[in-house]
């Protein structure tokens, strides 16, 4: 399984369940943010078979302010679920749009990376399960991981910031390849038939 956005693991993340118990599971978790990334790290400690890789997927390798809410402010000024809003694209998104997000929002420099260089890094040759949960930026990684011709059998992405074409692209493209598209909460479902 690769998974996009993998946050601390566990908080917004409904693959953790199952993550933990198949303990046999190999998988790639791609989160940006370095606190983030450690308490992932800490909550899978000791699964050998999981990679870690602390970048966010944009079309290049470089660095790139993120914008987040910190952690001091969630579940004091801001909502709870304000941990799971960072994002590259504040300006689309409900932490640039609402004045009480958005006062409390920061700048943080992340380092970014491409798909391909994933792929070559850790010898990806098959995706199983993908979930991308990018905060408005999930169309890029998705077409990315499309173009280099990996079709999991289950795909979940994030379509709450994308335009209603994008996610009609989307559905369109999948479905011409014999998935079954459903929409569940904030995400696109496709299961490969």
């Amino acid at each position: 399984f690769v998974i996009v956005g993998a946050m601390d693991g566990v908080n917004h993340d409904r693959l953790h369940k199952h993550i933990a118990k198949n303990t046999d599971w190999e998988g790639l978790l791609v989160e940006p943010l370095p606190d983030m990334i450690e308490k992932l790290k800490n909550n899978y400690f000791g699964r050998y078979n999981l990679a870690f890789e602390d970048a966010a997927i944009t079309e290049q390798e470089g660095m790139a302010e993120i914008t987040r809410i910190p952690e001091a402010n969630v579940g004091q000024e801001c909502p709870e679920w304000a941990d799971g809003i960072s994002t590259l694209k504040p300006d689309i998104h409900i932490i640039g749009q609402h004045d009480d997000l958005r006062a409390y929002s920061r700048q943080e420099l992340i380092r970014t990376t491409t798909f391909e260089t994933l792929v070559d890094k850790y010898t990806l040759t098959q995706i199983d399960i993908l979930q991308i949960d990018a905060e408005g930026y999930d169309k890029e990684i998705f077409d990315q991981i499309w173009a280099a011709n990996f079709r999991p059998s289950l795909i979940k992405i994030e379509v709450n910031y994308l335009t209603y074409v994008a996610i009609k692209e989307i559905k369109a493209m999948l479905e011409t390849h014999n998935y079954a598209c459903f929409f569940e909460r904030d995400d696109l479902v496709a299961v490969k038939t």
